[in-house]
């Protein structure tokens, strides 16, 4: 459940396809792909900030699970942790948040591809901004 909670987190932040590509209703995403340090770094820190999100979700208790919602949205401290790294990012690169863009950056520490959907991640401080 645990897994599945998280997952679900993910996917409420995150969605990413390469270069142009489309989605199963048809709609073409845009990547943008970083290869600049100080972008990567911009990227790197709001996905830090979501990686101790998931950290946070993990950790809800059962009556929090029922209401994924609910317990992503409690974890006040690290949502606004979230929110200055992705206000600071898109202060440098408005692009980043325009309909069906998605970026990506090769994570030089880890060795992995990561990839931000910064309007999906708007919907989900928006969500929580409401609560």
């Amino acid at each position: 459940m645990k897994i599945s909670l998280a997952c679900l987190f993910c996917a409420l932040l995150a969605w990413g396809m390469v270069g142009w590509a489309q989605t199963p209703e048809g709609t073409r995403v845009h990547n943008i792909n970083l290869t600049e340090a100080r972008d990567i770094a911009a990227a790197g820190a709001v996905n830090a900030a979501i990686s101790l999100m998931v950290k946070d979700v993990m950790s809800c208790n059962a009556p929090e699970k029922k209401n994924p919602q609910a317990c992503v949205c409690s974890f006040k401290d690290d949502l606004n942790k979230l929110k200055a790294a992705y206000d600071r990012a898109l202060a440098k690169h408005p692009g980043w948040n325009e309909p069906n863009t998605v970026v990506t950056y090769f994570d030089p520490v880890t060795g992995k591809s990561v990839a931000l959907a910064f309007p999906n991640i708007k919907r989900q401080l928006d969500a929580c901004e409401k609560r």
